[in-house]
């Protein structure tokens, strides 16, 4: 298995200044490869489809984030998300799902954090979901309608769905 590590810091225990609003007590584990679908976007494609995420999830600036993708989409998907993030590759079956469900641990540190944002419908994420809320933090899921998994949608707290248009997968 590949995997790459990108643009980051891997320290979150004390990434929040907990006298700040909810915003700064945030973070996204984002699988791109399940909101892109596996399609290949374009650039403009990739931003529509992030500011969609951005505003199913609440996102806002100083959230901690976390983008995961396979090799195969990576310059897209990893150099085309218009949000600051730790960006992280690993191919292989559920790889970016395996590379994003290895942050749960560093997550459960940080100082003040009380809300996670999972960015994916996979049910991979459910055994995260529990320890999150295990914590005592809020776990919100944003996903296509079509890919969420019944497991995952009773598992979080609350949930939101996006789309992605046919117009914007590249041709």
């Amino acid at each position: 298995m590949y995997l790459l590590r990108c643009m980051g810091e891997k320290n979150y225990r004390n990434r929040f200044d907990t006298r700040h609003s909810l915003c700064e007590r945030t973070a996204h584990l984002v699988d791109l490869d399940n909101l892109t679908k596996g399609e290949k976007l374009t650039a403009n494609s990739m931003s529509c489809l992030a500011h969609a995420y951005a505003s199913a999830a609440q996102y806002c600036d100083g959230h901690l984030s976390v983008v995961a993708t396979s090799h195969h989409s990576f310059p897209i998907n990893v150099f085309e998300w218009p949000f600051s993030a730790q960006r992280l590759v690993k191919s292989g079956k559920d790889g970016a799902d395996e590379i994003l469900a290895a942050q749960v641990e560093d997550l459960l540190q940080v100082v003040g954090l009380n809300r996670v944002v999972i960015g994916s419908g996979d049910h991979y994420f459910v055994p995260a979901v529990i320890q999150f809320q295990a914590a005592g933090i809020h776990v919100h899921a944003v996903a296509h309608r079509s890919s969420m998994s019944t497991a995952l949608r009773l598992a979080v707290d609350s949930y939101s769905y996006i789309h992605l248009a046919t117009e914007m997968v590249a041709a």
